[in-house]
């Protein structure tokens, strides 16, 4: 097994969640939130996504991959 980079782990969270509002999601709101997402033109979600890994990071979770 290898260790995820905090990139890779990151850009799981961030293409899961987006994901997850337009296909998991069926709240009235979850689609302009997927809009929204999409839209944005700046680092905002992958600023969000990177704190949560240093969030779970600092809790001690670390997201491994098999080879």
């Amino acid at each position: 097994m290898k260790e995820v980079t905090d990139k890779e782990f990151a850009e799981q969270i961030a293409v899961g969640v987006h994901t997850g509002l337009r296909k998991g999601s069926e709240a009235p709101s979850s689609a302009a939130l997927w809009r929204a997402i999409g839209e944005s033109d700046d680092t905002a979600w992958m600023d969000a996504a990177e704190f949560c890994v240093y969030g779970l990071k600092s809790m001690g979770y670390v997201l491994m991959r098999e080879e």
